[in-house]
C-alpha cells in the first residue's frame, strides 16, 4: 500500500503519477525502469516518489491495483449483466478488453501483461490472485451448464477449467500481440475479424465441451 502522504494527494495528482509508472513500467520492465524517470514523467521530485511509496516493487503492485479499479469504473457497465453461459462469457472477457486498449491502451496492455505473467518476477502472487478470480467464474458457470444440461459432464470441472483456460489465454495473447504492434490503432476499424474467429473458437469449444444432443 502507498503511504498516507501519497493517499492525501488530490486525485488527479494520483492518476498521474500512476500513469507515469505505468508508461515506464511498459516500455522499460520492472528490472530497468528508472524511479527518476518516473518522478520527471509525472512532475514531481524523484524524492516525493519514496515519500509516496516504500519502493519501486510497492510502486508497481499499487499501480496494477489502480489500473484494475481504473477500468472497474470506468467500464464496470459493461460488466453490469450478469452473464451465466460460458461460451458467452468467453467471447465477453475479449471484447471490452479490445475497447480498453482503443481507449487506455497502456493502462490496458499493462494489466493484460500481468494477467498473463509478464512479470512473474515482481508480481506471480498478483497474477495467481487475477488468475484464482477468473478460474472461479468460470468453475461455477462450468456446473451450471452441467446442471442445466449445456455442458458434458463425463470431464471434470477442473480440466474444463483447465481447457477453457488454455483458449482464453491464446485468444488474449493474440490480442495483445497484436495491440503492441499497431498501438493505439489497433482494432480501430472494428472487431469485425475477431468476431469471425472467435465465433469459430467458440464452436471448437461447444464441441469439446458442451453436452451431445
Amino acid at each position: 500500500m502507498p503511504k498516507e502522504t501519497f493517499l492525501r494527494l488530490p486525485e488527479q495528482k494520483q492518476e498521474t503519477v500512476m500513469r507515469a509508472a505505468i508508461g515506464e513500467f511498459m516500455r522499460c520492465g520492472f528490472e530497468k525502469a528508472n524511479v527518476g524517470t518516473i518522478a520527471k514523467n509525472a512532475e514531481i521530485a524523484k524524492g516525493s516518489i519514496y515519500q509516496y511509496f516504500e519502493n519501486k516493487e510497492e510502486l508497481f503492485r499499487y499501480a496494477l491495483e489502480w489500473a484494475v479499479r481504473f477500468f472497474a469504473t470506468e467500464y464496470g457497465q459493461q460488466y453490469s449483466r450478469s452473464v451465466t453461459d460460458l461460451f458467452e462469457f468467453f467471447r465477453e472477457s475479449a471484447e471490452p478488453m479490445m475497447r480498453q486498449i482503443q481507449t487506455e491502451y497502456e493502462l490496458a496492455v499493462f494489466v493484460q501483461e500481468v494477467f498473463l505473467g509478464h512479470y512473474n518476477n515482481v508480481a506471480r502472487d498478483l497474477t495467481e490472485v487475477m488468475l484464482r478470480s477468473v478460474d472461479g467464474i468460470m468453475l461455477g458457470m462450468i456446473r451450471q451448464g452441467k446442471e442445466n444440461g449445456s455442458i458434458r459432464c463425463d470431464i471434470s470441472d477442473e480440466l474444463l477449467v483447465k481447457f477453457m483456460e488454455g483458449a482464453s489465454m491464446r485468444l488474449k495473447e493474440d490480442i495483445l500481440r497484436r495491440a503492441k504492434e499497431e498501438g493505439n490503432s489497433a482494432f480501430q476499424n472494428g472487431f469485425a475479424e475477431y468476431e469471425t474467429e472467435m465465433n469459430a473458437l467458440i464452436e471448437l469449444l461447444k464441441n469439446g465441451m458442451g453436452a451431445k444432443e
